[in-house]
């Protein structure tokens, strides 16, 4: 199993490459491929799985790294769950808040890219960096499978991230954002090809 330090290395440049459920830089994160093999088997035959049937259970042991965004309409993306490891890092808990709001000052049409990853469907893998209050700088990875409602609900973002080495030490700063910038944004193909909006821009 690769390091998180030998995982990074391999990332390609920004919009670089497209990857599929199998992939190693998914299938080498614990986390990640817990997420990947529930969102494949409860999809059974459909496109992705029912947002409102979707069962945590079987990510049930790395639930601390996992986020769940509700999507309805283009301008909110909010968090119904953050895992308590993830709150850690923030020194907050944005549970109920908008995804947007956090996000405004990224080169990234963050409403564009997540209404395409519902009407393909794809999934969304990043590698972001972010300052902490401390002023430790960190290269984290964030994987995003989309739930689809069947019952003309709000549709889901089932997401898991994984944290990476130390970058290097800054000046403090707030984690009033979830990434002070991202490195690599990668579609991942989940079987119905991937959108051709670039994700970063």
């Amino acid at each position: 199993m690769s390091s998180p330090d030998e995982l990074e290395s391999t990332t390609l440049q920004p919009d670089a490459q497209v990857l599929c459920l199998d992939a190693e830089d998914l299938q080498n994160v614990p986390g990640f491929a817990a997420l990947v093999n529930a969102w494949t088997s409860q999809r059974s035959t459909a496109l992705a799985p029912d947002a409102d049937t979707f069962d945590l259970i079987e990510i049930a042991r790395y639930l601390e790294e996992a986020v769940r965004l509700s999507v309805n309409g283009t301008d909110a993306a909010i968090f119904k769950f953050v895992g308590p490891a993830v709150c850690a890092r923030l020194q907050g808990d944005p549970t109920g808040t908008n995804l947007f709001d956090y996000i405004r000052h990224l080169p990234i049409d963050a409403a564009g890219i997540i209404r395409q990853a519902f009407a393909t469907p794809a999934g969304i893998y990043i590698v972001f960096e972010i300052t902490y209050k401390s002023g430790r700088l960190a290269r984290n990875r964030g994987l995003y499978l989309p739930l689809l409602s069947t019952t003309k609900g709000d549709n889901h973002l089932m997401g898991m991230q994984a944290t990476g080495s130390t970058v290097k030490y800054d000046t403090a700063s707030s984690t009033t954002v979830i990434a002070t910038r991202l490195v690599q944004a990668s579609w991942v193909d989940v079987g119905a090809g991937v959108p051709t909006i670039p994700l970063l821009g």
